[in-house]
């Protein structure tokens, strides 16, 4: 099997999308508290990850009740799935110029 990118155009990873909103409020005050405290971008990419994976809770481990999608609605609940705890992730990043 051969990852092939969707888009050659890398704005395309950088952009906000209706379940990667990266400009509410709350992502984007995230995501700068983020970019203060990291010099580098590995720095940066580190801790947001370690955030999303520790610091919001996991809906089927937790026995969470309610279903996200949207990177500010899985902020907001603390909690997603996988797929949704990703989107947060990359709205982060995106927010902070790391293409996702």
């Amino acid at each position: 099997m051969i990852l092939e990118c969707q888009s050659s155009h890398l704005d395309d990873y950088l952009r906000r999308t209706e379940i990667i909103n990266i400009d509410d409020e709350r992502i984007v005050t995230l995501a700068k508290r983020f970019r203060a405290q990291n010099s580098s971008d590995e720095d940066l990419i580190r801790s947001t990850y370690e955030f999303v994976r520790d610091e919001i809770k996991h809906s089927a481990d937790a026995g969470g009740r309610i279903v996200t999608c949207r990177a500010s609605d899985v902020l907001k609940a603390g909690e997603g799935i996988c797929f949704a705890k990703s989107h947060l992730f990359a709205a982060l990043l995106r927010h902070n110029g790391v293409p996702t």
